[in-house]
């Protein structure tokens, strides 16, 4: 129902939410850390900046409805917009210390 509602791809809907659960559990089990690796948090950062970018090629691959277009387009303004506010912390938080 929602593939039809939005104009695109039963299997790409699927997958794209099958993923969104599993980055969601492992996002939020980042959270239950109290150093994280700046590593670790680059990725995320990464992996966010990189959907933002995708979502917004797939519509030169598709022919979203109306609410799928805003959607898509709705859902990768936010991610860049985590992304943005997730890169910004990092650059101003201090590295962690190092044992010798």
């Amino acid at each position: 129902a929602l593939a039809a509602a939005f104009g695109l791809p039963q299997a790409l809907v699927l997958g794209v939410g099958v993923f969104c659960l599993v980055y969601a559990i492992f996002v939020g089990s980042l959270g239950l850390v109290s150093m994280l690796p700046r590593g670790l948090v680059w990725l995320v950062v990464g992996g966010n900046t990189v959907w933002a970018i995708e979502s917004i090629a797939l519509l030169s691959q598709v022919q979203p409805t109306s609410l799928g277009l805003s959607a898509v387009v709705g859902q990768a303004t936010v991610v860049a917009a985590l992304a943005a506010g997730q890169w910004i912390g990092l650059k101003r938080s201090a590295p962690a210390p190092t044992s010798v």
